[in-house]
């Protein structure tokens, strides 16, 4: 019979047993006890011990989930668009605000974009961002129809 579960609370190199390796052990503990006909032990372990280490692992796993899902936690299970937009933006030194700029919002701001650039051509500014206007739908109308196998 394993030694009780109080008495064993540490692996050889007194490291503390996890919640899931605890269970596994009153689990065993429960058997060799069913074994012994030492129905007494059975239940306690079963409705006493047993269940709160379950609710303790629970409770444990909440918590990880909460702190997951808080933001403070370096590892999460997905990357998120935020994420991948925050890296990039430090690799790439392109503000945020710009990456998540949808192309319709970039085309609308383009001729105000330009304006910062190239001063004193109000008409070639004008006439570039016009042609980029009446090509962009057209450019997105054949990538959708055209087949990927065929040059657009």
């Amino acid at each position: 019979m394993p030694p009780p579960l109080a008495a064993v609370t540490s692996c050889h190199h007194h490291q503390p047993l996890s919640p899931v390796k605890k269970i596994d052990r009153v689990k065993q503990e429960m058997e060799a006890a069913e074994r012994d006909c030492h129905l007494n032990r059975v239940a306690e372990l079963k409705y006493g011990t047993l269940m709160t280490l379950q609710l303790q692992l629970e409770e444990a796993e909440r918590n990880l989930s909460d702190y997951q899902h808080s933001r403070k936690s370096l590892f999460r299970e997905e990357v998120t668009d935020m994420d991948i937009a925050e890296i990039v933006s430090k690799w790439t030194g392109i503000p945020l605000s710009n990456l998540q700029q949808s192309e319709r919002d970039k085309l609308v701001s383009l001729e105000h974009v330009l304006h910062k650039r190239v001063i004193g051509q109000d008409m070639a500014v004008k006439s570039v961002t016009d042609a980029i206007r009446r090509v962009f739908p057209i450019a997105e109308f054949r990538r959708s129809i055209v087949p990927r196998t065929l040059p657009i």
